[in-house]
């Protein structure tokens, strides 16, 4: 074969897989039987299922470094909070297991905290009657939360066009999430707005509020508080399954990926690496709403504790760690900082993984 012949083959292949996140096709044979049905014409060279699979697994160093500059000019970071239309590609090869059939959540579970290997569990328990989030947050935030998207949602007209060319999986999740945002937001007393996005497409919530939102698959969820009471909430959830090959050396520091391992040793019955994964994702979703400025992944070092508990230190510099004018806390006379140590807690329950960080207003 000609080596014109091998690149168009591993270009076709990664575009295609590209396509496949973009267009929303979960299944790898069924998205390759269409492509090669209707879009023949376009990927010519696109190789047989084993084919596509070989190359993806050779190109994941690449794709890595793909998902690095993307990190760098997006906030791929917060995905599922910001609701960016960013899709990652890995060596899975597609995001979160995409394409295999690794990942198993029930679309509606008891409040039992469950591990794959029926072990005891570690973490704090949900207790009866607790959303899966809630557990983990103080009382001043408000949590909903939903297992399965209901056909009652609706969208302001302005949120309406934030998705207008979105997949349809991708305008449900959307939705759903803004769904729960706005009952959480009732329960505060604050009438029903459109929750758009402002810059990095951070949410933009209700004067005097914050909050957070995420959604994997199965589960979204949203959590409010008066500013007065909390300056900022960030939380996360995952499917409780490994996180794919190559991705734990992408955003764990070498210490944290130590630390990971020896944790996997003690208890393998906990995804250590993506609970490492999900606890950056709630330290930046805290971060970013008090100072407005970019966190790299190796600028906060994760201790995870069997205990339910985490400890992130933020190494950043003094001047970064400052706070934007309009997020300083009620009261403080001049500037304030973000704590440079952020702790949170974590939990695992319905087949699922939690992360949540808050800061209290008053807190030290």
């Amino acid at each position: 074969m000609s080596d014109h012949r091998c690149v168009k083959k591993e270009l076709d292949t990664l575009t295609t897989a590209l396509y496949a996140a973009v267009l929303g096709f979960t299944s790898e044979a069924r998205w390759l039987r269409h492509t090669r049905f209707h879009l023949r014409h376009l990927f010519p060279y696109l190789p047989q299922q084993p084919g596509c699979n070989k190359r993806l697994r050779k190109a994941a160093g690449l794709l890595r470094h793909v998902t690095r500059l993307l990190a760098t000019d997006t906030s791929v970071w917060s995905d599922d909070v910001w609701d960016d239309d960013v899709w990652m590609v890995d060596s899975t090869p597609m995001e979160c297991g995409r394409f295999r059939e690794t990942v198993s959540v029930p679309v509606k579970g008891t409040r039992n905290r469950c591990r794959p290997d029926g072990g005891e569990p570690a973490g704090r328990a949900v207790e009866e009657g607790e959303t899966v989030i809630e557990s983990i947050l103080p009382s001043r935030v408000v949590v909903e939360e939903a297992f399965s998207d209901p056909p009652e949602v609706t969208l302001f007209p302005a949120e309406e066009e934030l998705v207008r060319n979105s997949v349809a999986v991708r305008r449900r999740e959307f939705g759903t999430v803004r769904h729960c945002a706005r009952r959480a937001l009732g329960t505060l007393g604050v009438a029903p707005a459109p929750i758009l996005k402002g810059e990095r497409g951070a949410p933009l919530w209700p004067e005097g509020v914050v909050g957070s939102m995420t959604h994997c698959t199965g589960y979204r969820a949203a959590a409010v508080a008066h500013r007065t009471e909390v300056l900022t909430v960030g939380m996360d959830a995952e499917p409780h399954a490994l996180l794919p090959d190559g991705v734990l050396e992408t955003v764990a520091l070498v210490t944290e990926q130590q630390r990971t391992h020896e944790l996997r040793a003690a208890d393998a019955g906990i995804c250590w690496d993506r609970l490492l994964f999900s606890a950056k994702e709630s330290v930046y979703k805290a971060w970013f709403p008090l100072t407005r400025r970019w966190l790299g992944f190796e600028e906060a070092d994760i201790v995870l504790r069997p205990d339910g508990t985490f400890v992130a230190e933020l190494l950043v510099s003094e001047e970064k760690l400052e706070m934007r004018p309009d997020a300083v806390p009620t009261g403080a006379s001049g500037s304030a900082a973000v704590p440079r140590e952020l702790r949170g807690r974590w939990l695992v329950a319905d087949g699922l993984l939690a992360t949540a960080i808050v800061i209290e207003n008053g807190a030290p």
